[in-house]
């Protein structure tokens, strides 16, 4: 074989054995290509269900939107105003995208009212205040809380005005000061409209004439921004609306919202209840009650407990309320009155006078031009006459309790040994005896007798005993 035939054979040998390390190469390249395609699959996959769930988070969110419902009735009292200013607090802290204050009052307090106005206008979450149901009213304070409200709204039938300022308490005054209470109210609810656009011209009326508007008339004169018959139907008129809050301008843009009802809890429930003007009275009375009966029977406790707890609540509740403080004073003299006629018996003439001060002084207690904040006149009659009834059966009690002492146990004194407490005069004085203390009087009243003798009883004369000094 010729060298140049050898060199062919090699060089196809050599060919051969590069084209199966080729296909060596590929068949093992082929696995990896494989594992590369299906983990690229499964990134994919991962990207895929990322996004679904990023889109649903989102939905969710979006559907989880917040409107915080928070509804008052009856007169703005400083529970009331602390109820709203928590209910407003909540809904910042959980994020909301509105809340809604459902207001039906004849009116309240000025300080309960300016509280309540500083929450919503500090809100960072927009605020509306909704006069409703249909026949309810903002009326007097009601009409300064509505319009303070970044969306001021009414439902059909509804009706505000009519906060021209009135004095608690009763007190009369000049005319100067009067007007200078009425500029005062007037320069504030101006500001309020101001603040919000709203029509300041009938704003003023409504403080210095106390005129009115229902809900179509009010949104005509641009006292409100809205007239809805729901909280479905304001939603949908108030979307899209801008309003000035401390983070700014804020855009309303509710697609799909829950309803969050911020309800009152015990404490709420408490304070408003012994807020009422006739609740306060009846507190009152029953502490009265209770303390007296345990002074009169040492020992009871639990006459004592209750009565404490009534008085202390019946004393928060004049707090909260507008109180004429001579009335008050009155109620005390009766019952001093009261305590001196079971102390000293004068016919009923001290039991009349302290009925007598007892209604004066309850009449006078919650004295208000505004009917809701003034305790009912039946009430305060019925408890002035139980009350009296109360004291005249502690009075029997005390004096047939002193009677039987002094015609069954008399037996058991006459002969015993008594203690002198105080120096005799006139022949007359206190002696302590069988663990009571009696009156007494000397069967020789010539005789001096000093606090600490030792005096023996001989007789009995009505309800005081008749002794003698022992002579040592």
């Amino acid at each position: 074989m010729s060298p140049e035939d050898d060199k062919k054979i090699k060089d196809e040998r050599g060919k051969e054995q590069s084209k199966d390390e080729n296909t060596t190469k590929s068949e093992q390249t082929k696995p990896q290509e494989n594992k590369s395609k299906i983990e690229l699959e499964n990134l994919k996959n991962k990207e895929a269900k990322s996004i679904s769930e990023n889109n649903t988070k989102e939905t969710k969110k979006n559907l989880s939107d917040k409107i915080y419902v928070i509804q008052v009735e009856g007169a703005i009292s400083p529970p009331v105003a602390e109820f709203i200013v928590e209910g407003i607090e909540t809904a910042q802290k959980e994020e909301a995208k509105l809340i809604v204050i459902l207001l039906d009052t004849p009116g309240g307090l000025d300080l309960s009212m300016r509280k309540i106005i500083q929450a919503i206008e500090s809100s960072y979450v927009p605020v509306c205040v909704f006069v409703w149901p249909v026949g309810a009213r903002a009326a007097s304070a009601g009409t300064f809380i509505t319009i303070s409200a970044h969306i001021a709204a009414m439902a059909p039938g509804t009706s505000i005005g009519a906060a021209s300022p009135v004095m608690m308490g009763g007190q009369q005054i000049d005319e100067k000061l009067r007007k200078k209470i009425e500029n005062d109210a007037i320069a504030y609810i101006k500001a309020l409209g101001e603040r919000h656009g709203r029509n300041t011209e009938w704003l003023e009326k409504a403080v210095k004439e106390a005129e009115t508007l229902t809900a179509e008339e009010a949104l005509k004169n641009k006292v409100i921004d809205v007239v809805a018959e729901n909280i479905t139907e304001l939603v949908k008129k108030i979307n899209g609306m801008k309003v000035k809050t401390p983070a700014g301008e804020i855009a309303i843009e509710i697609s799909s919202y829950e309803i969050v009802r911020f309800e009152q809890n015990i404490k709420h429930k408490i304070l408003k209840v012994i807020s009422d003007p006739n609740i306060a009275y009846i507190l009152l009375m029953i502490g009265i009650w209770g303390i007296f009966f345990e002074l009169a029977n040492p020992g009871a406790i639990f006459p004592g407990v209750i009565g404490a707890i009534c008085l202390i609540l019946g004393l928060y509740s004049l707090q909260t309320l507008p109180v004429n403080w001579a009335g008050l004073l009155l109620i005390i003299m009766a019952i001093i009155l009261f305590l001196l006629e079971v102390k000293f018996s004068s016919a009923g003439i001290l039991a009349l006078a302290g009925i007598g001060s007892m209604i004066l002084g309850s009449l006078m207690l919650f004295r208000s031009p505004e009917p809701f904040l003034r305790a009912s006149i039946k009430l305060i009659i019925s408890s002035t006459l139980a009350t009296a009834a109360f004291f005249v059966f502690v009075a029997y009690k005390a004096l047939k309790a002193q009677l039987q002492k002094s015609f069954v146990g008399l037996e058991s004194i006459i002969g015993e040994l008594g203690e002198v407490i105080d120096d005799f005069k006139n022949g007359k004085g206190k002696i302590f005896i069988a663990g009571e203390i009696w009156d007494a009087e000397l069967n020789l009243p010539a005789e001096e007798i000093k606090k600490g003798d030792k005096v023996k009883v001989i007789n009995a004369k009505g309800m005081k005993l008749i002794v003698e000094k022992v002579k040592t």
